[in-house]
């Protein structure tokens, strides 16, 4: 039996892949950039430049372009909703966890849905001329010097304070009882490809995914150092013209882990003695106890580099 094929029978001509930049032509190459594209068009390809502000442009301005902490979201999203059918004033809020994880970005982006706010470091204020908006965001509010004045403003006033803070438990117990806590959590490599996504669109420029991939793998879960890897490997973009992230990273010290020169040391010095308590661990690395405690730590605990012991540091792994 001889099978007649129909015009219905035919397959669809396979579409051929087309330029990045003229979209006319099939393209021959991925080249250095990332890009696909014509023989013509690599020839006068020049990587797309940074024209925003680039601290406003790595802020998201509202709860959906800010990337994770999602039930913390919805549990300010809820007050804010709850607000506008009793009227009154939202709580007072205080963020806490670990630098870099987005605290005071996202107080100003609650306050931002509430009224009119400021952000103050809270080391300069000057309680004889506190500010008149009704959100006030206290950054650093654990180096605030006299908490007894903020506390009569928190139960006299129609202000809300709002706190950012990387020690919860350095705050007087009469000042944590007046707010409600959240702790915002490290971020999944997910969140953090995702957080480059929107920041690399808001820039309006194209990276290659892989690229941000392996950015966020060696963020320690951490959205500042995510942006601040971006920010780097984007002016080795541009002043060298591609994506060379193998020499990038190698130049800059930091393995896949995301272990950078400082955690080296602190590690190499742990391998020699140990355990070690953490005044003579600053004095043979010469990283201040500030910087140990808040910068380093923190990510090595949580993945059992190290563990604290009443003796000292113990070196878990290496």
């Amino acid at each position: 039996m001889i099978y007649k094929h129909s015009y219905k029978d035919k397959l669809p001509e396979p579409k051929l892949p087309t330029c990045d930049i003229c979209n006319k032509w099939y393209w021959y190459f991925t080249n250095k950039f990332g890009k696909k594209l014509c023989p013509a068009c690599a020839a006068t390809y020049e990587p797309s430049i940074i024209t925003s502000n680039w601290n406003i442009a790595i802020s998201p301005s509202n709860f959906e372009e800010y990337v994770g902490q999602n039930t913390t979201k919805q549990e300010l999203q809820t007050m804010l909703k709850a607000q506008k059918i009793h009227h009154l004033n939202v709580p007072h809020c205080l963020f806490g966890g670990e630098f870099g994880l987005g605290k005071t970005t996202l107080a100003k982006i609650f306050a931002s849905y509430i009224e009119d706010y400021v952000l103050i470091n809270s080391n300069e204020i000057d309680f004889s001329n506190f500010p008149k908006a009704k959100v006030v965001i206290l950054d650093e509010i654990q180096s605030l010097k006299n908490s007894s004045q903020l506390l009569t403003i928190m139960d006299t006033s129609e202000q809300i304070i709002l706190g950012c803070t990387t020690t919860v438990g350095s705050l007087s117990a009469p000042l944590r009882s007046r707010f409600i806590h959240f702790n915002l959590d490290p971020y999944s490599v997910t969140d953090l490809i995702k957080m480059l996504e929107n920041l690399s669109t808001r820039l309006k420029i194209d990276v290659p995914k892989f690229i941000l991939q392996e950015i966020s793998k060696r963020s320690k879960e951490n959205a500042r150092l995510s942006t601040l890897l971006f920010r780097r490997m984007y002016d080795n973009y541009i002043v060298y013209k591609g994506w060379n992230i193998k020499k990038f990273f190698e130049d800059s010290g930091i393995d896949s882990n995301g272990l950078d020169n400082i955690d080296k040391k602190y590690l190499a010095a742990l391998n020699k003695i140990t355990p070690i308590g953490i005044q003579q661990l600053s004095a043979v690395t010469g990283i201040d106890k500030i910087t140990i405690l808040e910068i380093v730590e923190p990510f090595l605990l949580r993945h059992n580099y190290v563990s604290r012991t009443p003796k000292g540091r113990l070196l878990c792994q290496i």
